[in-house]
């Protein structure tokens, strides 16, 4: 999928400006703190998730192939 930026456009400018000063505000407020380690525990939860769905299809297909 792709996505185009029409840099022509009055408004671009306007939109990262937005983006830029939203994102600065959360950064040095207490909220940045909190979202950040909020996601670094959601990777790490999502990351442990999938490692132990990835070990169980593994173990499942390892079993399917070799009938014991």
């Amino acid at each position: 999928m792709r996505f185009k930026i029409n840099m022509s456009s009055a408004k671009t400018p306007i939109v990262f400006g937005v983006m830029l000063i939203v994102i600065g505000l959360v950064l040095l407020t207490p909220v940045g703190e909190f979202l950040v380690k909020l996601v670094g525990y959601l990777s790490l939860v999502s990351g442990i998730v999938m490692f132990a769905t990835g070990m169980y299809f593994w173990m499942a297909r390892f079993r399917r192939h070799h009938n014991y």
